[in-house]
């Protein structure tokens, strides 16, 4: 018991939790991707699509994408991946944050 209890641990400390933003075919394609990875772990989807917000895909919650200071709150969050090309997540941004 005091074993399963230590892996546990360890593997908490070796697998940073990570946002993923997009649940599309694309987010979900990465998300296969950071399970093969053993320095981390997906935390949730943030998706910009109302219509998959509070839905479940993969065992992953899908949040709105103001939700994000709550995620990197509650699962200690640094880091976040995207299937996107940098330029459309800036344009992203821009439009929620306006």
């Amino acid at each position: 018991m005091v074993l399963r209890g230590l892996l546990s641990d360890h593997q908490k400390k070796t697998h940073d939790p990570v946002i993923i933003y997009g649940a599309g075919r694309s987010g979900r394609q990465l998300l296969e991707a950071v399970k093969q990875m053993r320095e981390y772990s997906a935390a949730a989807f943030v998706d910009d699509n109302p219509k998959l917000w509070h839905t479940v895909i993969y065992d992953l919650a899908v949040y709105q994408p103001d939700a994000i200071a709550f995620l990197i709150e509650r699962y200690g969050v640094e880091k976040s991946c995207s299937p996107f090309p940098a330029r459309l997540r800036n344009n992203a941004a821009e439009s929620s944050a306006n």
